[in-house]
């Protein structure tokens, strides 16, 4: 599996290599209890979400639509399943954690070598889903597209 970050505290996100470069990638958000900042990434039950982003705002543009879908925006699919859960965003982000892993994106996205390196981002983002499924025997929760309707972790 390719490298991911540390972990980070949600409001720290900013500040994790090749976020703030908007670099396309893939990204785990977790959602803990237990402080784990700082922590190397691994697979952990904790793990709630993969995303990914090819777009040229990189992973910050699409970390921030995360985050304003989260507090009453439209834009993210992810954030709206995470927001019919956990409603009250204050206490979400208090416990939210995200690791990334970056990807250089020094070609055109016009070119081939371009879109093969984007489609090796989406295809990095099905293998950390695939290897979730192995692990724990299911899909993390809100990539799951039913997850709405579980009612099992709302606050």
């Amino acid at each position: 599996m390719k490298k991911f970050s540390r972990w980070a505290a949600w409001l720290d996100r900013n500040d994790l290599n090749g976020v703030a470069q908007n670099r396309i990638g893939v990204y785990a958000l977790a959602i803990s209890s237990k402080d784990i900042s700082g922590e190397p990434f691994s697979m952990r039950k904790e793990i709630r979400y993969f995303g990914m982003t090819n777009s040229l705002g990189g992973l910050k543009s699409r970390l921030s639509s995360f985050n304003r879908t989260i507090h009453g925006k439209k834009g993210h699919g992810g954030a709206r399943r995470f927001k019919k859960v956990h409603t009250n965003p204050t206490r979400l982000v208090e416990k939210l954690y995200v690791a990334v892993s970056p990807t250089d994106c020094v070609e055109h996205r016009g070119t081939p070598k371009g879109l093969i390196l984007m489609g090796k981002v989406a295809k990095f983002e099905y293998e950390c889903m695939a290897s979730y499924l192995e692990a724990f025997g299911k899909l993390p929760r809100f990539n799951r597209m039913s997850s709405a309707k579980d009612t099992s972790e709302v606050e």
